[in-house]
């Protein structure tokens, strides 16, 4: 059995969406685990996947990410999650008020390990600042978008979309899957 160490539910649903495709089945489960500080979300995830192992000492995933602003040199990065603590959604507008550029790439990370394996998953997905707040949830996820029709995330949650729309190729959960698939369930 595949576990999956999360109480997020926006994630248990985005990974149940990608996952039924492989025929690939998971549990959840939620525990505290110390989150290092590294500017690396590789890191952070294999730590997190690590830790999760000692405890559980079941084959496991865990999935980590951040965003990189580039008109803000990379700000926030691996440490998005502090920064969704701090911040309104205002002040993500703030700070973007006079960029032209208003890309995000958000950095995905998934790290599977068990006995024999530790491997990490990573994709970027570009997505872009919008200049005003929709929707309900994280601050952020507010004021941003990751999909075509430019609905923040908050939004599309909402509506139960999907996050980001279904050509970005080289989502981490697919390329997970495969991996899995190929290297684990046979």
């Amino acid at each position: 059995m595949l576990y999956f160490i999360t109480g997020n539910k926006h994630k248990i649903e985005t990974a149940k969406h990608e996952l039924d495709k492989f025929n690939i089945h998971f549990q959840t489960k939620e525990f505290e685990i110390t989150e290092i500080q590294s500017d690396s979300i590789e890191k952070i995830a294999e730590h997190k996947a690590q830790e999760a192992f000692k405890i559980l000492k079941k084959p496991l995933i865990v999935k980590d990410d951040g965003w990189f602003i580039p008109a803000l040199n990379g700000f926030p990065g691996a440490y998005m999650k502090y920064i969704n603590d701090w911040f309104k959604s205002q002040d993500f507008l703030n700070l973007m008020h006079d960029k032209i550029d208003r890309t995000i790439i958000l950095h995905e990370v998934l790290c599977y390990i068990d006995n024999d394996h530790l491997q990490t998953f990573s994709t970027n997905i570009k997505g872009s600042f919008l200049d005003h707040i929709e929707g309900e949830g994280i601050a952020s996820n507010q004021v941003a978008t990751l999909r075509k029709d430019k609905k923040s995330i908050a939004l599309a949650r909402n509506e139960g979309l999907l996050l980001y729309d279904n050509d970005v190729t080289e989502r981490a959960w697919p390329t997970f899957a495969k991996w899995y698939q190929d290297n684990i369930t046979k």
